[in-house]
């Protein structure tokens, strides 16, 4: 998949059928930015299939499609990092992903806070059905793994439970899971002490997973909102 330039591509996405790999797309006086946090610089995009294949001075370049880009931004598709999209990407008539596609976006994380299914395989299958607008990376739940073995049971796992845990967590990033979230300031995230995510988080370091979160509290409910952002650092 190309990275969708915000408005332009996207707009090409939504209003033309699947391409062939041959076709050629060129955006013209556009102000490109390229991700790196240097200032944008006004030039051309040349695109062929799904790759970017020139930028600069294009004007004598012909194309399949001629997109004039004047006053407007060309950028790499956004990445949310927390999304809830997933069961709606998996379902048939919202895989396309035109709402994201509108706002930018190219690839989301699915399965946040600590939650979704644990068979990521089942999952993949469900998504790539019908086809996906968007690229998809899987986290695998820290809540999911916990009610898998223990249920909604507000105490420490034993020895053998997070063992358990630590099995289902290593078949997912097996599976092509991207790392591990929580959801601490959910039930059943927070009725597990810091430690038991930290064993988690470890099974996930070999792979170079990451690892995000719902914080364990957001002002003054529990432990504060400072202590909690220390504890998902110290896990991460």
């Amino acid at each position: 998949m190309i990275l969708r330039a915000v408005a332009l591509l996207t707009l090409l996405a939504l209003a033309k059928p699947a391409v062939a790999q041959e076709q050629t797309v060129l955006i013209l006086n556009g102000r490109v930015m390229d991700g790196s946090g240097n200032p944008w610089v006004r030039a051309d995009v040349l695109i062929q299939g799904d790759k970017i294949i020139e930028i600069g001075d294009l004007s004598d370049v012909s194309a399949d499609d001629m997109v004039d880009a004047t006053g407007l931004y060309v950028t790499p598709g956004f990445i949310d990092t927390h999304s809830h999209s997933g069961p709606g990407l998996a379902t048939v008539g919202l895989s396309h992903a035109e709402p994201l596609l509108a706002m930018g976006l190219t690839t989301i994380f699915a399965n946040p806070d600590g939650g979704g299914p644990i068979d990521l395989s089942a999952q993949r299958i469900a998504l790539e059905r019908d086809g996906l607008g968007v690229n998809v990376a899987q986290l695998i739940g820290h809540g999911s793994a916990r009610s898998q073995v223990i249920g909604q049971q507000n105490r420490v796992a034993t020895p053998a439970e997070l063992d358990r845990m630590r099995a289902i967590v290593r078949e997912a990033m097996d599976e092509g899971a991207w790392g591990l979230s929580s959801g601490t300031f959910y039930v059943p995230g927070n009725y597990a002490p810091p430690e038991e995510i930290e064993e988690l988080a470890k099974v996930v370091a070999p792979y170079q997973g990451s690892y995000t979160s719902h914080h364990r509290d957001e002002s003054t409910y529990s432990i504060g909102l400072i202590a909690a952002i220390d504890e998902v650092i110290n896990v991460g």
